[in-house]
């Protein structure tokens, strides 16, 4: 897995599903406390995939996907987290196994802020000038 498909995957998600402009992150862009979510995954590779949003971000995506009735309450945010990040994972398992692979991906659940854990692979993507990271951690074999 690399950096590259991780942006792809994290660009494609951010402007199809939450309907933001989502590009690769430039020495502007402001990092701020984000809320994450993340996903395990079991196929021909298993490993963890995370996604973090800064807060304004979220609740920008909350907006766009549910309407202006989305109230950007903690628990519709934590839910829109945990569908851009099971949204993330669908995008970018296919480009990691073989053509038909099956993977079994876990509930998205909301992790606390922190680092994405030894090996893993980091990609920046800016949205509105803030940054989100999308990590993945892939265990070795026989782990």
């Amino acid at each position: 897995m690399n950096i590259a498909v991780l942006t792809q995957a994290a660009v494609r998600t951010f402007e199809e599903l939450c309907f933001l402009d989502a590009q690769p992150v430039t020495d502007a862009s402001t990092r701020a406390p984000t809320r994450g979510a993340r996903v395990t995954f079991r196929g021909p590779r298993r490993g963890t995939l995370t996604v973090r949003m800064p807060e304004a971000a979220l609740r920008e995506a909350a907006d766009n996907m549910l309407g202006p009735q989305s109230d950007g309450s903690p628990p519709v945010l934590d839910d829109v987290a945990r569908e851009i990040t099971n949204v993330v994972c669908g995008h970018v398992l296919p480009l990691m196994g073989d053509e038909g692979a099956v993977f079994d991906i876990s509930a998205p659940a909301m992790v606390d802020a922190g680092d994405a854990g030894p090996g893993a692979q980091t990609a920046e993507v800016c949205i509105g000038g803030m940054v989100a990271t999308v990590s993945m951690t892939l265990e070795t074999a026989g782990g």
